[in-house]
């Protein structure tokens, strides 16, 4: 996940105060500015880059769009890749598997620019991946996006659980990797 720590406030800087903070800078016409680390979003924001986040005024988020999100204290930036009323899902364009769907509450805003190198560029309109990266992720997607028809706890698990069998996939095949020596 492409991510970096909120820094320690005097006070707990969480969704709400974030957003309120994107809002304030957006009316002076200045935009937020955050380090991303991870290779989640691949080339689309590499690791070590700086993002803009803009405050977008009533939240109509749409897919395509790279939102930078608050969950358990960490900031990250991904890819919106469903939308249903209130709930989004979104997707590192480095990955195949979704995030746990969640509420656009805790959306802090668009992710307007990146800079990679030393100049600040608009991100990439869509994910670029092999094609069967593509049909693996998008059937993913509607999987959890079904989920979410029976409610948010439901897909939430089902998106967890996923994620947690991807991670033992890959440590099983590192311990055959070792095995077979």
């Amino acid at each position: 996940m492409a991510a970096s720590r909120i820094p320690d406030f005097s006070f707990p800087l969480d969704t709400p105060h974030l957003r309120i903070y994107a809002e304030l800078l957006s009316r002076a016409g200045k935009t937020l500015e955050s380090s991303i680390q991870g290779s989640s979003m691949g080339n689309t924001i590499p690791n070590g880059s700086r993002i803009r986040i803009r405050w977008r005024d009533g939240g109509n988020y749409q897919t395509g769009q790279i939102v930078a999100c608050v969950d358990h204290g960490f900031l990250f930036a991904h890819r919106i890749v469903h939308v249903r009323k209130d709930v989004i899902i979104t997707q590192g364009d480095g990955g195949i598997l979704c995030d746990p769907p969640f509420r656009n509450l805790q959306v802090v805003g668009e992710v307007s620019a990146c800079r990679v190198g030393g100049e600040w560029q608009l991100p990439a309109n869509e994910a670029v991946r092999f094609a069967s990266d593509a049909l693996a992720a998008g059937l993913q997607v509607r999987l959890i996006a079904m989920c979410l028809r029976v409610n948010l706890s439901f897909a939430r698990l089902v998106a967890m659980q996923m994620i947690k069998l991807n991670v033992l996939r890959k440590r099983c095949r590192q311990w055959l990797a070792v095995f077979r020596g």
